[in-house]
């Protein structure tokens, strides 16, 4: 009988952590993009609003539809970089904007189905569809630009 090996996030220390947690606050544009944009409209969000907790279980989501499809989009998860990493090819480079946002409706269904009030994976699937354009047009506070999916 052999004896599973930890998993390369079981193995981290809070130190390893609160790193990661440093450099994604000091280096990712679209991080800074928001911190800054919060403090322009009055709520500053500064190192210490960040806590990070080890949990028994998966926790990967639970928003509600139009936030699970904002954090999808704005996230990064849907990179070109990311969705190549998970082997999602687009056929024609022609074709990325419709895999980006295939990416975000996918993301994002998989976010809201953990929502208990969703209807689980049909449901979740389903509101998303039906809110993807709205949500997909609300990049702020990001330029059109960014990298973000548009309608």
């Amino acid at each position: 009988m052999s004896v599973a090996q930890p998993g390369p996030l079981e193995t981290l220390t809070s130190t390893d952590v609160a790193d990661a947690v440093d450099r994604g606050l000091s280096s990712s544009r679209p991080v800074r993009t928001l911190m800054q944009a919060m403090a322009e409209v009055g709520c500053p969000v500064g190192r210490s609003f960040f806590h990070v907790l080890r949990c028994d279980a998966a926790v990967s989501g639970g928003f509600v539809p139009d936030h699970g499809i904002r954090a999808a989009n704005l996230s990064g998860d849907c990179s070109l970089w990311q969705e190549l990493s998970r082997g999602n090819l687009p056929r024609l480079p022609t074709a990325w904007a419709a895999q980006q946002r295939a990416c975000v409706a996918r993301r994002a269904a998989l976010s809201v189905a953990l929502n208990p009030a969703c209807g689980g994976a049909a449901g979740a699937a389903g509101v998303v569809a039906e809110m993807m354009g709205g949500c997909l047009a609300d990049v702020a506070p990001f330029e059109a630009d960014e990298g973000v999916a548009r309608p």
